[in-house]
């Protein structure tokens, strides 16, 4: 496959695209801010990565020949206008250059528009038919777009809705999968479950603790590993002082949070729905899939169907706190009698793979005219 030059933009960067940068062939990761993962001992600046302003990024595209820009989940409200402020100025300097940039896009948000946030739930049918509307804008402009789960098609096509477009982009569903991690091998601890990630609500850490006491009673010498930061922090501590079983770890680099989960038997992660927000995947559960961990998570991730046609234990968003108790409980159980988990995943990740695809000659625009 010939060299191109690639644009990323990801206007939240976070560890794994640097994780995923390594492997990829070079190109230009453009973003705006990073999540508490950052880890810059990874060298950001030798993968390319720069951080930019909206004026930055825009004056990059603008005098830069790149073969392939990616936008961001063009379900992404928040970041919308700076996608189609992108592709517009892509747009007009091919009608200068007499070229054709590729623009494409990865999507895995399975939240339907309908389902308004928060700042804007008084006006529902505004806030749908803005996002509806941005989402078409968008739409219109992109090639291809590349879902990591089926619920993240059914979103996107949701929001676009059945009225007619000059052009729709050509599109595939890739699950957001892993290959299996090739970290040396490690002792896994048949009593260990690990939380990774931001330490909040939505994503279920408050039900995960409710549940703890249940779950030690049934298994005594179960631990509980918590990896990460956030608004409970305090309330970790608090659990944690009281129960030495509980160990929360902090902010971990990427070498350590392989570790973590080349030692865990169970990752749980019982995301839940919070003012229009919607577990699109939940990083933890590819991951742990790829050290061949159990995996105890909710309903909300786009990655739902995968895990129950894995038997993994998949709960439903109201469970009861004896629920999730249960589940973890069967994991670990599972866990003593396994300790890995022999799943079928893909020999090249969702990265690569979406990598392949934008690079792939032929684009084809589905045209609805």
């Amino acid at each position: 496959m010939t060299s191109e030059a690639i644009l990323r933009f990801y206007p939240v960067a976070r560890s794994k695209y640097l994780e995923a940068a390594r492997t990829l062939p070079p190109a230009t990761w453009a973003y705006m801010v990073t999540r508490q993962d950052w880890d810059t001992t990874l060298d950001p600046a030798g993968l390319g990565f720069r951080r930019v302003s909206l004026a930055g990024l825009l004056r990059l595209v603008a005098t830069t020949d790149f073969d392939i820009v990616q936008v961001t989940d063009p379900m992404w409200a928040r970041y919308a206008p700076h996608s189609l402020a992108v592709l517009i100025v892509v747009r007009l300097r091919d009608r200068v250059r007499g070229r054709r940039t590729r623009t494409v896009a990865p999507s895995i948000e399975n939240a339907l528009i309908t389902q308004t946030p928060r700042p804007v739930r008084r006006f529902p049918r505004a806030w749908a038919w803005a996002a509806r509307r941005s989402v078409r804008l968008l739409a219109a402009r992109l090639d291809r777009v590349m879902f990591g789960s089926a619920g993240a098609e059914a979103a996107f096509r949701h929001a676009l809705g059945p009225a007619p477009m000059r052009q729709r982009p050509e599109t595939r569903v890739v699950e957001y999968l892993y290959a299996p991690c090739t970290c040396p091998a490690a002792e896994r601890d048949p009593a260990l479950v690990a939380f990774v990630g931001h330490l909040e609500v939505r994503k279920g850490l408050h039900l995960l603790l409710e549940a703890w006491p249940e779950i030690r009673a049934s298994i005594p010498e179960a631990r509980l590993v918590l990896a990460g930061d956030g608004p409970m922090s305090e309330v970790v501590r608090s659990e944690a002082a009281a129960d030495p079983s509980i160990e929360p770890v902090g902010l971990l680099n990427r070498d350590r949070i392989h570790d973590l989960y080349r030692t865990s038997s169970v990752v749980a992660l019982l995301s839940q729905p919070e003012f229009g927000w919607r577990e699109q995947i939940g990083l933890a559960i590819p991951e742990g899939a790829a050290h061949g961990c159990r995996i105890v998570a909710t309903d909300q991730t786009g990655l739902a169907t995968w895990l129950e046609d894995h038997d993994q234990q998949v709960v439903p968003t109201d469970a009861t706190t004896s629920g999730i108790a249960s589940a973890i409980i069967g994991a670990l159980t599972e866990a003593r009698r396994e300790p890995v988990v022999a799943y079928d995943l893909p020999a090249t990740d969702h990265w690569t793979v979406m990598d392949q695809w934008w690079r792939a000659p032929d684009a084809a625009v589905v045209s609805t005219t």
